[in-house]
């Protein structure tokens, strides 16, 4: 039978290998030359192109949209994980919180400085805005919600 300390560090070492997992996806990612980039980003726009209507989709550049959400969406998914792993130390919901986002925004930085020594890549201070403004739409209402529960419990 097992012990609730072995439940624990399971659980505490399943959240920091979803982190691994999720930051060597991002690089996985960033390690993309441009044209292979761009063809991933291709892919999404022509599954877009065949869900709606072409005439309205054709009259945007939506291959940059796609890339800029796809920044949005990765470091939101990185704010709750990173939130979430540090649910399991005791610190301040606060605390936590700012950790979270420092976490998040450094490696936002790290990642545009490693596009720049990928082949047809740069690095812009704008993706990491994104890649902040991505973390923030998790934290912010998981950090409210986890200060409404902790008064409700």
């Amino acid at each position: 039978m097992e012990t609730i300390t072995s439940k624990i560090n399971k659980k505490k070492f399943f959240k920091w290998l979803l982190l691994i997992i999720w930051l060597l996806f991002i690089y996985y990612c960033s390690s993309k030359q441009g044209d292979q980039s761009l063809a991933m980003s291709n892919r999404v726009v022509d599954w877009l192109k065949n869900i709606f209507d072409h005439t309205f989709l054709y009259s945007y550049n939506l291959s940059f949209f796609v890339r800029k959400w796809a920044h949005l969406s990765i470091f939101f998914v990185l704010g709750i994980i990173c939130y979430t792993l540090l649910g399991e130390y005791k610190m301040m919901l606060w605390q936590r919180f700012l950790l979270s986002f420092f976490i998040c925004v450094t490696y936002a930085c790290m990642d545009e400085l490693h596009q720049v020594f990928v082949a047809d890549r740069d690095g812009k201070a704008l993706d990491v805005l994104l890649d902040s403004c991505g973390a923030l739409l998790s934290l912010i209402p998981y950090f409210f919600l986890s200060c409404w529960f902790k008064k409700k419990g």
